[in-house]
Formats: C-alpha cells, structure tokens, sequence
C-alpha cells in the first residue's frame, strides 16, 4: 500500500506532513525468533510424559474395577477371565482358611445325675469322620489274596515294612581265619621234602589259617610240591609286608586268599588247570546254593501247612460251638425249668 511506505530523510519532508503509521500492525509483521537448536530431547521427552499420562487414563467404567499391572509404560489393565478367576481362587482360600482357624468343639452330653460318673468317650469321633472300611482279620482273604502273602514275597526280595534292608555284615578278616593262626607260626613253618602234595596242601592250609583246605588241596594237587612251596614263600613276604588288600580294598586278604591270588597270576600255570579248579569251586558253590534255597523252601512249607491246619482246626471247633448252640436254642422248655425260673 502507498499510505504505509515509508520515506527516508532525504526526501527533504518534515516530520509533520508524514502519514500516520499504525504501530501495531508493524509490530505483528515483525519475523518470529528462530527457535533455538538442540530442543530435540526436550520435545521427545514432552512427547513420552504426556502419552504416558494418557495411558493412565480409563473411560472405561466396567474395567475401573479391574487391577492395573503396572510395568512402567507397559502396564496394562488384567483381562476380564483373568481377573474373575484369580478372584474366585481368592474367595475359595478363604474359605478354606475360615474352616480350619474354626476350632473344633465338642460338647459331650451331660448325666442326668449331676454327681454320677461322666459318660465315657469311647464313642465321640473327636471331629474325626468315622472309617466305615472293614479291614480283612488275619486269617481272611480280600480281593488282592490272602493277607501276608505280599510280605513273604518282599522278604524274599528283600523289602521289609521297616524301611530297606540293612546290608548283610562283612566278615572281617580274623572271622575267616581259625582261631589258631599267628604269623610267627607262618613264617616259621617248614615242611618235609618227601610229603605228598595233598599232606602238603593240608599242612599249609593250616599254617596259613584257612579254616577249609580244601582249594589249597587242589592248587598243590595240581601244581606239584615245587611251585607250591614257592607261592607259599612269597606268601609269607607278602604278609611280613603288611598284606594284600581285596579288589574292592573293603578288607586285608587271608594268608590263604594271598596264595590262591598268587597262584591265579602265576603266568606259568596255563589256563585249564585253573579253569578245572575254580570252575570245580563255582559248581560247588551253586549246589550249597541251591541246597540252602531247598530247605528254605521246605521250611516254609512246612509253616504253611502248619497255619493251614491250625485254621481248619480253629474252623472245625466253630462249627462245633454253632452246632451246640443251635441245639440249645431249638431245645423245649421242661416243667423244671418253668419251675426254676
């Protein structure tokens, strides 16, 4: 607009013939301050505070009820299901906790004599529900067989109602030994040149301990006086020594197990000679084996049979009682008796 250009001094107008200038429109056109740079985290900030305020606000009014997990800007309002079954839980503890902080008490009714004896207890539960299941007596038989058969088979397995069964106790090394032994007598022993080898076996198991001489027998019987005498003489070392230990290191070996040991690492003996004397002793052990399990078993047959025929006994004397019974109940009343009574 004309009116609003300005003039400079040079024009040579003075002050008076000027247009008025309206100073408020002139100070609208006036250029915004440029913002200052490096406001970027402040915006961001401002940004973050306000939708975290907004989040926080529920138009909801059906979930106002509901918890708010609160994660910081993840909380979040618990589901509906959510919500009504932790609740229902809640109520249901409750519950629980009201019935058992209840004490229990039991009011036993009173004598209609105020000084007699109270009346006895014997028939109270005491807030315990009564077992209605009629447990099966010893000599009857339930679905499952008759009572005690399955401890007899946990015993023979092992099992017992005390708890596992303790280990079968070692036998140390003087137990396996006779009474007679000492090491002095070992070392001392001599033996004559012109023995036979199963003398010499007989008087080594005895200068050894052995409490059955059988093996070493059958070592001297297989291997001849010379090799015999030589493993009995680094027996005798070994024990001066300190001993051998088992495989297992649980115990000390025998003067007897050092030598039969000894004997089954001699290279110079072959292998069927000590597969003929141990496989001999394997065989025999399976027969005493088998012989103790027989008499075991024979033994507890002889148990059954013996409860067996207590039962039939026991059984016999109650047919007889039922039977006098029942012939004293079916029998008339006399004058006499009418006269007693």
């Amino acid at each position: 607009m004309a009116f609003r250009k300005r003039r400079h001094d040079s024009e040579g107008d003075s002050d008076e013939e000027r247009l008025p200038i309206n100073k408020d429109e002139d100070e609208d056109l006036k250029a915004e301050p440029a913002k200052k740079s490096k406001n970027m985290w402040s915006d961001m900030l401002l940004e973050e505070q306000l939708l975290e305020k907004g989040q926080q606000i529920n138009l909801d009014r059906t979930s106002r009820k509901q918890p708010n997990v609160s994660r910081g800007p993840e909380s979040y309002l618990m589901p509906q299901d959510e919500f009504q079954r932790k609740q229902s839980r809640n109520a249901n503890q409750k519950k629980k906790n009201e019935v058992f902080d209840k004490p229990v008490v039991l009011v036993t009714p009173a004598s209609d004599d105020l000084f007699g004896d109270a009346p006895s207890a014997l028939n109270e539960d005491f807030g315990v529900k009564k077992n209605d299941v009629k447990l099966p007596k010893d000599d009857e038989a339930g679905w499952w067989g008759k009572k005690g058969a399955n401890k007899r088979y946990n015993d023979r397995m092992g099992y017992h109602s005390g708890g596992p069964r303790q280990p079968y106790p070692r036998k140390t090394t003087g137990q396996l030994m006779a009474s007679e032994y000492s090491l002095e007598s070992m070392v001392a022993a001599e033996f004559a040149p012109n023995l036979s080898t199963k003398e010499l076996g007989t008087q080594m198991a005895a200068a050894m301990g052995e409490k059955d001489p059988d093996t070493v027998k059958k070592i001297t019987n297989a291997i001849g006086s010379e090799l015999s005498i030589k493993l009995f003489n680094e027996t005798k070392e070994i024990e001066q020594n300190g001993g051998m230990k088992t495989a297992d290191g649980s115990r000390r070996r025998t003067p007897g197990g050092v030598f039969i040991t000894l004997f089954k690492m001699d290279s110079s003996v072959s292998r069927e000679i000590k597969d003929g004397i141990f496989g001999d002793m394997r065989n025999a052990e399976k027969e005493r084996t088998k012989k103790k399990k027989g008499e075991k078993q024979f033994t507890r047959q002889l148990e059954d049979m013996k409860k067996t025929m207590e039962l039939a006994a026991q059984a016999e004397t109650d047919l007889a009682n039922e039977e006098q019974l029942a012939t004293a109940v079916d029998a008339p009343f006399s004058d006499d008796a009418v006269d007693m009574v």
